[in-house]
C-alpha cells in the first residue's frame, strides 16, 4: 500500500475496468478510512487473484491519508528513524 494504490488478494474475481470501482473500509491507527479506488490490474497466482487498485478517493483528505500512512509505516518499522520514511516508499 502506498498513497496512489494499493495490492490486495481474494478468491473473488474483479473486473478490470476503468468503471468498477472498489470500496475498503479500514482501519488505520485510530483512523477509520474507507478507500475507494479502481482495479488497475489483475493477476491469478493458484486459487487467488492478486488486484493493484488505484486509489480514486477517500474518506480523508489526501494530505491526511500520507500522514496517517507514513504514521503507520514507522509504527511497524521500529529500526527505521523517523525522518527515513520516504526510504520506505523508494523500496
Amino acid at each position: 500500500m502506498n498513497a496512489n494504490e494499493l495490492e490486495f488478494s481474494t478468491t473473488l474475481r474483479f473486473p478490470v475496468n476503468d468503471r468498477y470501482r472498489l470500496s475498503f473500509q479500514m482501519k488505520l491507527g485510530e483512523k477509520s478510512i474507507i478507500l475507494e479506488g479502481i482495479v488497475a490490474s489483475r493477476v491469478k497466482q493458484g486459487n487467488l487473484y492478486l488486484y493493484e487498485l488505484r486509489i480514486a478517493g477517500s474518506s480523508i483528505s489526501r494530505t491526511d491519508w500520507i500522514r496517517e500512512l507514513n504514521e503507520w509505516l514507522l509504527r511497524h518499522q521500529p529500526a527505521l528513524p523517523e525522518h527515513k520514511v520516504h526510504y520506505l516508499y523508494r523500496n
